[in-house]
């Protein structure tokens, strides 16, 4: 687990640090920290979406704690990384890596609508969506700035959207403060 750690969260510190007993609950956050504290990785789906600094991606990250604690599969990406990831594979080896996001437990995809879309980029999130949707897989986490209809206006296209609405619960994480400001936090 150890690796895990250090893969998702960079070091043990901030394992520890980003938790849901870390988090600093700010006027307006409350229903939002509630639907992730929670979070059923076996039941739903949440679309985390707001300002920047609203603290979106610290809880995406005490959600994967939770579950890492728990002995789930968790499995983090921002959609850098995605991309990355799948860029110059081997058709066979992007259907392997397509599943092995499928397969895991939880599922944090942060800070979707921030790399560029890509015809690419669109259809490999169509497919892991589509097939976590027709496998009954739950425990994605999606985080974005973009309210999912700015989603849809700024990629060009509402397969995402249209995916995700029909996915996610849309839980905006709202406050008059940036977290990152105030609590110093990611």
């Amino acid at each position: 687990m150890l690796k895990k750690v250090k893969r998702i969260f960079g070091s043990e510190r901030n394992f520890e640090k980003l938790s849901f007993e870390n988090f600093t609950i700010f006027d307006g956050l409350t229903p939002a920290v509630d639907a992730c504290r929670n979070f059923n990785s076996d039941k739903e789906n949440l679309y985390l979406w707001g300002a920047p600094g609203m603290g979106k991606t610290h809880l995406a990250f005490a959600i994967i704690r939770s579950a890492m604690l728990a002995g789930k599969r968790v499995d983090k990406l921002t959609m850098r990384e995605l991309i990355n990831r799948f860029r110059l594979v081997k058709p066979e080896e992007e259907t392997a890596q397509i599943e092995e996001l499928v397969a895991v437990d939880v599922l944090v995809i942060d800070d979707m609508g921030k790399a560029a879309n890509s015809d690419f980029a669109l259809n490999i999130l169509t497919d892991i969506l589509d097939k976590r949707s027709l496998m009954e897989r739950n425990g994605l986490v999606i985080t974005s700035n973009l309210f999912i209809s700015d989603l849809s206006r700024q990629s060009g296209d509402d397969r995402l959207s249209s995916r995700i609405s029909g996915m996610c619960r849309l839980v905006e994480v709202r406050s008059p403060y940036d977290y990152r400001v105030e609590r110093g936090g990611i």
